[in-house]
């Protein structure tokens, strides 16, 4: 994370603090809507903690170095349940932060709808991370390709249909967002691929860094990619047996 970034979450942690503070005062006083206040505050400030001190969440992966000697494996890397706990307790707070608010007060019909979409986001989100806690998701790599879990689906992708991977940087909500980034040409002229590539430039994208910093896996994931690579080409022509002596 640049200085900038971490200055930003660092100023949006003064604020979370301070109305988290507030409303556990409004809580205690008795005061109407305390709870709301403190419940809301209190998360973005447990989501601002999350991404200045990540390793409080999650469990961090061996250094890329590490995994690289580990060529051409298999290795897996897995994302941690209490991320998706993490992630169960926002979506359940922040969706019913936003169903309360319709309820109890008045808005024109561009917030209602706003409302509305982030009530059921969160709620389709529940379900989702449930299944993601039991199911889990990871990413495997070996001599031949990548395969990435998320829940019940399983995408595998073979090196030679992959790109050099890149970190992209998405400015979300305010903050600055890191993913890792890469085209497959498998899916490049898929309806999800065409998506991806008017959004983010490519058409694939890891759902997670699986406890490593972005750069760290875009790297490993590099690395892997060329030595995989260089073992095909080094194997003799499949069609043409071994090599005469």
């Amino acid at each position: 994370m640049s200085g900038t970034s971490r200055i930003k979450w660092y100023a949006l942690l003064a604020i979370g603090v301070v109305f988290t503070t507030g409303g556990a005062a409004m809580v205690v006083s008795g005061a109407e809507h305390g709870w709301v206040v403190f419940l809301f505050f209190g998360m973005c400030t447990a989501v601002f903690v999350s991404q200045l001190w990540p390793d409080l969440l999650l469990r961090r992966s061996p250094p890329p170095d590490i995994l690289l000697q580990r060529f051409p494996g298999p290795i897996e890397l897995n994302v941690d349940w209490p991320k998706f706990l993490f992630l169960l307790i926002g979506a359940a707070i922040f969706g019913g932060v936003s169903w309360w608010v319709l309820q109890h007060e008045q808005f024109d019909w561009f917030a209602r709808i706003v409302l509305w979409l982030g009530a059921i986001g969160c709620a389709a989100a529940i379900p989702l991370m449930v299944v993601l806690m039991f199911q889990g998701a990871s990413l495997r790599l070996d001599g031949e390709g990548l395969q990435i879990k998320q829940a019940w689906r399983t995408h595998r992708t073979r090196w030679a249909d992959t790109s050099v991977f890149e970190v992209s940087t998405l400015a979300i909500s305010g903050a600055d967002v890191n993913m890792v980034i890469y085209d497959d040409t498998t899916s490049k002229s898929s309806r999800l691929g065409a998506i991806n590539t008017s959004m983010i430039g490519r058409s694939g994208a890891l759902p997670d860094t699986y406890g490593l910093e972005p750069e760290q896996l875009v790297w490993l994931l590099n690395r892997w990619r060329e030595r995989a690579l260089s073992a095909v080409d080094r194997r003799p022509e499949r069609n043409g047996g071994a090599p005469q002596r």
